[in-house]
């Protein structure tokens, strides 16, 4: 597979539009006809810049002609357009994913670019490729977090899972989450999920209750489970912890992103429950951290 990278570049409007403006969207069959099988497209102030993934040559004039007529350039013959490809372009799609790009304005892209590759993942755009950017991309922005004393450091578990969240899955409200086994403190952690916006709980195999006193948001829904025989499909994330009663292996995981593979899963497996990742790590729109890549995190921090 190649990937390709176009970048427009245009004048920029005395009103530039907000960040929070919605992304165009693209056809599917248009885009497969160019020979992309996967896709993303990042707009802001003065530029648009496309990736695009395909087995062969994706034509830049094939390419611009689609833009235009979905009304995202006014015309692209007149375009000032660059070409990146391979290393290039997956380089240039890092640098998004780390921070650095600004827009013409001098606006970092970052938040833009979260927020179109969500949108390309709910249209079910992104695949394998893609996707390992994207997870490449946010640790790259955490190593780039550790080198810089602008950012405050997260050195618990918790918030270090609260930022995973927000930088993989973005900023939701409606998050459903699965906690299985004995998480230590749970209390602390529930709290730090509600924050990234966990509202359904699903807590399975614990006798640790949540106390009284929690500040739990209004419409958030907590149940307690003894067994799981399947992994719900509108599960969003999933936190393992040691369990003496159920194993949650690959093979359900898999079950879940088979049945519904584009909607992502992020997966922190503090139990050890799932082994060898390799076969996980193949299926699009899956995320899994284990233990040792958090205490890697929050040992960096702690070193700063």
């Amino acid at each position: 597979m190649l990937v390709v990278a176009f970048r427009y570049t245009l004048p920029v409007t005395p009103e530039p539009s907000s960040p929070h403006a919605d992304i165009p969207s693209l056809p599917g069959d248009r885009m497969e006809s160019l020979g992309a099988r996967e896709w993303l497209m990042v707009t802001g102030a003065g530029m648009v810049e496309i990736f695009l993934v395909g087995a062969g040559t994706i034509s830049r004039a094939a390419v611009g002609c689609v833009l235009e007529k979905q009304g995202v350039l006014p015309d692209a013959e007149k375009a000032n357009v660059s070409e990146a490809v391979g290393p290039e372009a997956a380089g240039q799609f890092l640098r998004l994913a780390t921070g650095l790009e600004m827009d013409a304005q001098g606006r970092p892209l970052l938040e833009t670019f979260h927020r179109a590759y969500h949108r390309a993942v709910e249209a079910g755009h992104i695949g394998p490729y893609l996707q390992r950017l994207f997870q490449r991309g946010v640790w790259l922005h955490e190593k780039a977090r550790q080198e810089t004393d602008y950012f405050a450091y997260a050195t618990r578990t918790e918030a270090v899972v609260r930022e995973l969240i927000g930088k993989i899955l973005g900023a939701s409200h409606r998050l459903n989450v699965v906690i299985v086994g004995e998480a230590t403190p749970l209390s602390a952690l529930v709290q730090e999920l509600l924050q990234a916006g966990g509202r359904r709980f699903s807590l399975v195999n614990i006798s640790e209750n949540l106390p009284a006193d929690l500040a739990v948001p209004w419409g958030a829904v907590f149940e307690t489970l003894r067994e799981m025989p399947e992994l719900p499909v509108t599960s969003d994330v999933l936190i393992l912890f040691p369990s003496s009663r159920l194993e949650v292996n690959p093979e359900m995981i898999q079950r879940r992103m088979h049945r519904d593979g584009h909607r992502p899963l992020l997966v922190f497996d503090f139990g050890n429950h799932l082994g060898d990742l390799k076969r996980l790590k193949k299926l699009p729109n899956l995320y899994v951290y284990t233990r040792r890549d958090i205490e890697q995190v929050i040992q960096a921090n702690r070193a700063e």
